[in-house]
């Protein structure tokens, strides 16, 4: 049985309210209310593979001051849903990050309020849980050029940013208490119906942390040794682990294909975007990002941080042929002398590694209700 947030459940609740509670803004008043089962999902983080439980390259974490409830994440996912979140009501978290798409964005670029035109394609934020268990500065950062030095940072960056959600933070918790169900959401999370910026960050991030993908073909095929994949999958496979060619694992290492170490990866012969530079002020991080693991690749599209190859084909072109010598080029793409790799494949061998990538689609978690919009819309 679905249980209906909707007018009804309001007025109950402001009932019990006190009467000189703001009222909600018209735009954002009851018709989008969100829909929630009676008893609430199970977002804890469970049936983890072993291969994932015990990889040396990242570890799982589960903050002692947020951990995972399921009223949290339930809160986090209607968050995460809600354009509310942004100063006119048009841009939510998922407007960048579909599900379908393994929660990235589908544009080159994405599109905050007013139409205003982010600088870098959005990142996947699923399994973001595990973290690479060596860091260079000591600690977990996120985002292409590493600014964010905690999920809930990256948060409150999103919703401030003026090209994503332009939201001040302070306004934003003044709204979401003018609506009528979210303090008992609230309440149910936290254990008391106040509405703060750090309440609002730590739900989302729940909610982020929850996002596990470990159903894809490629987890079933490494728990026998990888015996069920196919002759061509085989050969992809082969080919990604190949040191003498280009070791694509160098970068993208264990079950999550994570690295800890942002790379410059010779897109550019010259410096277009700094990247970690911009973040160090050092000359040497220039064009340097981090490393995006590879679960659900294939349906990640466009890729590159800023969006510029539309196709898995077309990524495999450049790594083949068309690594620019870039002064920060990341020494596993350098050949012997120092110029750029060029692994050369064939069609047959990107075709290879394509059906490999493939094999890291989870469509199960693509279609999860669990992380799923909770609104009906208009």
């Amino acid at each position: 049985m679905r249980v209906l947030l909707a007018a009804a459940l309001g007025v109950a609740l402001a009932g019990c309210a006190d009467m000189s509670a703001p009222v909600a803004d018209a735009p954002f008043d009851a018709p989008d209310a969100p829909e929630l089962p009676a008893t609430p999902l199970s977002y804890v983080i469970t049936g983890v593979p072993s291969a994932l439980l015990n990889d040396p390259v990242v570890r799982l974490i589960d903050p002692p001051d947020n951990p995972i409830t399921n009223a949290g994440a339930t809160l986090g996912r209607v968050l995460f849903y809600d354009r509310r979140l942004s100063r006119d009501g048009t841009v939510s978290c998922a407007s960048c990050h579909h599900q379908s798409a393994s929660f990235t964005d589908t544009a080159r670029v994405s599109r905050g309020v007013g139409g205003a035109l982010g600088e870098r394609n959005s990142m996947s934020i699923v399994n973001i849980a595990w973290v690479p268990t060596l860091q260079p500065a000591g600690q977990p950062r996120f985002l292409w050029d590493t600014r964010a030095t905690s999920l809930e940072h990256q948060v409150l960056m999103a919703i401030e940013n003026p090209h994503e959600m332009a939201m001040a933070p302070d306004s934003l918790a003044a709204r979401l208490s003018a609506v009528a169900w979210y303090p008992a959401l609230f309440e149910q999370a936290f254990g008391s119906r106040a509405i703060t910026t750090d309440r609002i960050a730590k739900a989302i991030v729940q909610f982020e942390r929850s996002m596990v993908s470990t159903r894809s073909r490629h987890d079933s095929a490494q728990a026998v040794s990888f015996t069920t994949l196919t002759p061509l999958e085989t050969e992809g496979r082969r080919l990604f682990n190949d040191g003498s060619r280009l070791n694509c694992a160098s970068c993208h290492a264990g079950p999550q294909f994570q690295n800890s170490v942002p790379v410059n990866i010779g897109l550019d012969a010259t410096t277009t975007d700094r990247g970690v530079g911009a973040v160090t002020g050092l000359p040497q991080d220039d064009g340097r990002f981090r490393v995006p693991k590879l679960r659900n690749i294939a349906v990640t599209g466009p890729y590159m941080h800023d969006g510029r190859f539309a196709t898995l084909e077309q990524v495999l072109q450049f790594y083949s042929q068309r690594i620019q010598p870039h002064p920060n080029l990341a020494a596993q793409l350098r050949a012997p002398g120092g110029l750029p790799r060029r692994p050369n494949y064939t069609p047959e061998e990107i075709a290879a590694l394509i059906a490999y990538l493939r094999t890291l689609t989870d469509h199960a978690f693509l279609t999860d209700e669990r992380f799923s919009d909770p609104f009906r819309r208009r």
